[in-house]
């Protein structure tokens, strides 16, 4: 199998590289048209509270994973206090430790049937480094992964199946959380819909 075949989800592993459009909104065309999310940041300046940025993100997409989109409202390498306030100050897709990040990312629908065989996901590869830089280094060819993060992931819509070792599974649909801590795991989406999850991921130390 190849390995792209579970990139797609990167952040989060689910094997949807061939997966049918994310339906947050379509063209004339038909085309998939996925929402900006609006981002508010605070922060402190000459001693006053302050509305430091407030904008629209667009979700990053890549050719590799139709219908999916990463939107990175925030990011930093460390958390302080007091800050000016800024949306984005690092560029991998994982924090460091002692780090945070806010990602709000659309899942589309497992793919029906396979890649093509003589399918060369080769040309893609550099696009997805690019825009997503370290989300595809911890995927395995199913879609299983490890991160060294403490998630706390919030259903928005849709739904989605949470998968860890020996084939446990639990079904999440919007309003439920899920802390993950560092565990591998995969997620599979054989819903009809896209799923839309909100991320907090905090970079943790490694244990043995």
């Amino acid at each position: 199998m190849l390995k792209t075949q579970g990139i797609f989800a990167i952040c989060v592993g689910a094997a949807v590289t061939f997966a049918a459009p994310a339906q947050s909104g379509q063209n004339q065309q038909g085309d998939t048209v996925m929402s900006e999310t609006r981002r508010i940041v605070t922060g402190t300046v000459d001693g006053k509270s302050v509305f430091a940025v407030d904008d629209k993100v667009a979700p990053t997409t890549i050719a590799l994973a139709p219908g999916a989109g990463f939107t990175r409202v925030y990011g930093t390498e460390t958390l302080q206090i007091p800050v000016t306030g800024t949306a984005v100050s690092i560029t991998p897709y994982y924090p460091p430790v002692g780090g945070v990040t806010v990602t709000v990312v659309t899942l589309p629908p497992d793919p029906k049937a396979p890649p093509p065989a003589d399918f060369d996901p080769t040309p893609f590869m550099a696009e997805a480094q690019e825009k997503l830089p370290g989300l595809l280094e911890l995927m395995e060819p199913d879609g299983m992964h490890v991160t060294p993060t403490v998630d706390v992931i919030t259903i928005i819509s849709g739904r989605i199946v949470l998968e860890l070792d020996d084939g446990a599974k639990r079904e999440l649909s919007a309003g439920d959380v899920v802390v993950q801590n560092g565990t591998r795991r995969g997620w599979r989406n054989p819903f009809d819909e896209p799923v839309v999850m909100h991320v907090v991921s905090v970079g943790v130390e490694a244990g043995t």
